[in-house]
């Protein structure tokens, strides 16, 4: 499943929410944005090391990495519980794909913005 697809056409009632209407399958999204989400986090904190060094670098593209898996693996439940408080029926995947979508947009968010962070990295250096 196209992520981009899926996120942008929410605008035009269509992407996730054709999907979720038509009662297809969520696991190519589900799968697609836990793995940009990761990947996209790991690219990030590459980012934001690198101009300290190569080994700053991975431990940064680690840590951050981390922490979307981290942010994944509460927000989920916290949901999950949430929705069936409130007295909704909602199928499990259904409930899932709303911090799935908000992770993969703050993800794109930074995707985006990586290469200045790049930038900024490797002009501003480290200064002992």
């Amino acid at each position: 499943m196209n992520i981009f697809q899926s996120l942008f056409g929410i605008f035009r009632q269509g992407g996730l929410v054709s999907t979720l209407k038509e009662g297809k399958s969520l696991k190519g999204f589900m799968l697609t944005a836990v793995m940009f989400s990761l990947l996209g986090g790991a690219l990030y904190g590459f980012a934001m090391g690198i101009g300290i060094g190569i080994d700053t670098a991975l431990k940064d593209a680690l840590k951050v990495m981390l922490v979307m898996a981290l942010g994944l693996i509460f927000t989920i439940p916290i949901f999950w519980l949430s929705f069936r408080l409130l007295g909704c029926a909602e199928k499990p995947s259904h409930v899932t794909a709303i911090p799935l979508t908000l992770m993969a947009t703050m993800t794109m968010i930074m995707f985006v913005t990586a290469p200045i962070v790049f930038m900024l990295s490797v002009l501003v250096g480290y200064s002992p």
